[in-house]
Order: structure tokens, then C-alpha cells, then sequence
């Protein structure tokens, strides 16, 4: 579950359930999506994680990127994207990995009814984030929060083969 909330309003959970496949020793690929059930909406993503450089010894830690994009999936009379690209650094000490990166996006919606007649808009922006992983045997348990215009919690629980 991802919880995001704002000094004031009301917090959301929004659960999502993903996977991702290694394509190289320095790729990974991943597709996710969720439906908020307390709406009519949801989202669906797409994402690759790029490995700069591979903790090692003489290199003391792992640096990557992370090209992603995002659709929101909500009634017919609108459509939102965004794309972003992250970097991140960690360092793992025997199954404990902390890490730390920052994010930039953009992000277009567009209104498509035919009852209005909106202009299109376009937003960018930027987060930091900051977490844990923790590995045993094929079980990996996450935690994380991000600092943007709001703060958002995420916890994940996955399993790897």
C-alpha cells in the first residue's frame, strides 16, 4: 500500500501490485497498476531500472536510474500522464539496504468531454526519497518515504526467483 497525505487533508491508501523482470545483469523492467476502490479511478505504469554502477569491491555503492511513465485510467471524459526519472544511491550491509535518490517529472491532462471545452495542463516537479529494503532468502520488504509538495509512505512486500 502507498499512503499519501497533506497537512489538512484527508489521507489516501492506495494499494498496487506490481512485478519486474531482470533483462540483463544491468536491466530490469517493471509494469504495476492499482484501483483506488473508493473511486471510480486508478493507474497503471510502466518502468525501467538502469544499473550506473554496481556496489563492488573499490566501488561502495550501487548508483541507478529509473525512466518511468504513468496513465491514469479514470472515466472517458479525461486522460493524465506523466513521465519521470529517478536516481538513486544504496548501500548494502548483508541482507540490509538503505538508499537514498531524488525524482523529476512532468506530467499532462487533458480533458476530453464533449460537455467542455478545457485547455490542456502541464505540471512538473520534483521529490526526494529516502528507505530500507531488507532481504531474507526470496522475500524483500521495503519501506520508504518521499518528501515532494506532499509526503507520501510506502511500504512493499515482494518476493524475487
Amino acid at each position: 500500500m502507498q499512503y499519501a497525505s497533506t497537512p489538512g487533508d484527508d489521507s489516501m491508501a492506495f494499494p498496487r501490485f506490481g512485478a519486474r523482470v531482470g533483462v540483463s545483469d544491468r536491466v530490469d523492467v517493471g509494469g504495476w497498476g492499482g484501483v483506488n476502490r473508493n473511486s471510480n479511478w486508478g493507474l497503471v505504469g510502466a518502468d525501467a531500472k538502469i544499473a550506473l554502477l554496481t556496489q563492488a569491491s573499490g566501488r561502495p555503492v550501487s548508483v541507478s536510474i529509473r525512466p518511468s511513465v504513468t496513465s491514469l485510467v479514470a472515466p472517458s471524459d479525461v486522460w493524465v500522464g506523466n513521465a519521470s526519472l529517478d536516481l538513486s544511491v544504496s548501500r548494502t550491509f548483508g541482507a540490509w539496504s538503505p538508499y537514498v535518490g531524488g525524482a523529476t517529472s512532468a506530467s499532462l491532462a487533458l480533458e476530453r468531454s464533449n460537455e467542455l471545452d478545457l485547455d490542456p495542463v502541464v505540471a512538473d516537479g520534483s521529490v526526494g526519497y529516502t528507505g530500507l529494503a531488507y532481504h531474507w532468502r526470496v522475500l524483500v520488504v521495503a519501506a520508504e518515504v518521499e518528501k515532494g509538495k506532499t509526503v507520501s509512505y510506502g511500504l512493499r512486500v515482494g518476493t524475487r526467483f
